[in-house]
């Protein structure tokens, strides 16, 4: 059992992102294969989901709350990411983030 846990990120739970009260994200990584591409993606857009949940889903944002949002997305990705320690989802990731923060 293959399971991925990420400082205030990730614990196994549940299948799909459960939020606890402390704003921690759960996901379930028992029984999932991360040896291609299309699974290690899979696994990055949860986490993305998952972060823009704790970090606050609202469509009015003011341009600083926008960038406190954005600021607060970024930090847990790179925790998560960090912590899962899973090369391929690494690479997925650095290259994402270049691409979008350049």
């Amino acid at each position: 059992m293959r399971t991925l846990i990420i400082a205030c990120v990730f614990a196994a739970t549940a299948a799909t992102p459960v939020f606890a009260d402390d704003g921690a994200i759960r996901i379930n990584t028992a029984g999932r294969d991360f040896s291609s591409a299309e699974a290690v993606a899979g696994l990055h857009a949860q986490i993305e989901r998952a972060a823009r949940k704790v970090c606050g889903v609202t469509n009015r944002l003011s341009a600083r709350a926008y960038q406190q949002r954005a600021a607060c997305v970024a930090e847990k990705m790179d925790a998560a990411v960090r912590t899962a320690n899973l090369p391929a989802l690494t690479a997925l990731h650095a290259s994402i983030t270049q691409a979008t923060r350049t």
